[in-house]
């Protein structure tokens, strides 16, 4: 196990997208803890984004455990993320 676990959801809306995340998310549901904008993608420039959408986990001690690019399927959530987010319960 690992000492530092994972704690926190973000979403960031960049400029890609025409529409506002948070209708979306009104709308699906909202897992987040936190959303913010990044407008001139400095945020996506510094996480090494290269398409959306991606997926970060990212463990307290801000390093970035794993990085998922494309749309989370069920088997991608069962095989990637649930044994990691085990890992660091």
């Amino acid at each position: 196990r690992h000492q530092s676990q994972l704690s926190l959801s973000v979403k960031v809306q960049t400029q890609q997208f025409s529409y506002p995340a948070s209708d979306w998310l009104k709308k699906h549901g909202d897992p987040y803890s936190l959303i913010g904008q990044d407008p001139n993608s400095k945020a996506a420039i510094a996480f090494g984004v290269t398409g959306a959408p991606e997926t970060f986990m990212i463990n307290n001690d801000g390093i970035i455990i794993y990085k998922h690019t494309g749309p989370i399927t069920e088997e991608i959530w069962k095989n990637d993320f649930v044994p990691l987010i085990q890992e660091y319960r």
